[in-house]
């Protein structure tokens, strides 16, 4: 083998790795971030008084993964979310969060 074949040889072999070294690395960069997101209301059926101005109120939270794990956190963080937002703070006992969270893929 002379020095100018092995030289191409290496330039060749030095290419194609680079090459699979590109493929390997461009699904990472591209790779979606998925998150749950959960959601809780207020009951529609909760007592008049004193929750008829929170009847159907509803809240969403956000956490980062694909894990029933992720999900029960993105739920907490709707329930939080919530009780900000309810005008009576007995209302919370009427909060129904049994909804199945939502996968949220983002790049």
């Amino acid at each position: 083998m002379t020095i100018v074949t092995r030289n191409a040889c290496r330039l060749i072999r030095l290419a194609v790795v680079a090459g699979f070294a590109s493929l390997a690395a461009a699904p990472a960069a591209h790779a979606a971030k998925i998150s749950q997101e959960g959601r809780c209301s207020i009951k529609e059926n909760a007592p008049a008084d004193p929750c008829k101005a929170d009847r159907g109120l509803s809240a969403t939270g956000v956490s980062p993964g694909k894990s029933h794990d992720a999900c029960t956190a993105a739920k907490k963080l709707a329930r939080e979310n919530l009780e900000g937002l309810v005008s009576n703070k007995k209302c919370m006992a009427y909060t129904d969060c049994s909804k199945p969270c939502k996968v949220i893929e983002s790049q």
